[in-house]
């Protein structure tokens, strides 16, 4: 399959189902699905040594620019950076936190990922000005709440990855998506 990667990241809903389809989610029981046919259609396996797992199942437009950031996180790990990725996660059709459960997550159309979910743990409500977004490693009560460095993070962004550590209302340093507005 030849992977195309969008000139633009999607900015918004519309644009993100635009670009990366209608995944048509429908809740049963509490329980997110999307459609069948939207996630054959959609949704690839890629293979990286980075990886916990050796692979993730994520969207084909998604694909190609996530590889990139895995290699040049690879580059700093061979060039003796410390950090790993020692979990990640991606495609997981559920509720945007905080959104009392009504709005899909990014991770709904397999587009965003979380690193090291128990180190970069979400903090909410936190306005822009807050302290804590700058604070490597931050910790809070004796727990670790982000230890991703900010070079990581430029790796992301150089590729399109929006961090959720620069989201208005809360911040969340484990999540990267590719689209922003939402």
């Amino acid at each position: 399959m030849s992977v195309t990667i969008p000139p633009q990241v999607p900015d918004g809903l519309a644009e993100i189902i635009a670009t990366y389809g209608d995944p048509e989610v429908k809740i049963v029981n509490g329980q997110w699905t999307v459609n069948p046919t939207w996630e054959s259609a959609n949704m690839v396996v890629i293979h990286h040594p980075m990886l916990p797992l050796g692979r993730l199942y994520i969207h084909h437009l998604a694909a190609q620019p996530f590889l990139k950031v895995l290699e040049r996180w690879s580059a700093r790990v061979a060039a003796g950076d410390p950090y790993r990725v020692r979990t990640i996660g991606c495609f997981a059709p559920r509720a945007q936190r905080g959104s009392a459960g009504l709005v899909a997550s990014t991770h709904t159309w397999g587009i965003a990922f979380d690193v090291n979910a128990d180190a970069n743990l979400l903090i909410s409500p936190c306005d822009q000005s807050d302290a804590r977004r700058t604070a490597i490693p931050l910790i809070v009560n004796g727990q670790t709440r982000r230890n991703i460095p900010t070079e990581w993070v430029s790796d992301a962004a150089a590729e399109g990855f929006f961090w959720g550590g620069a989201f208005k209302k809360r911040f969340d340093p484990m999540h990267f998506q590719l689209a922003t507005g939402f």
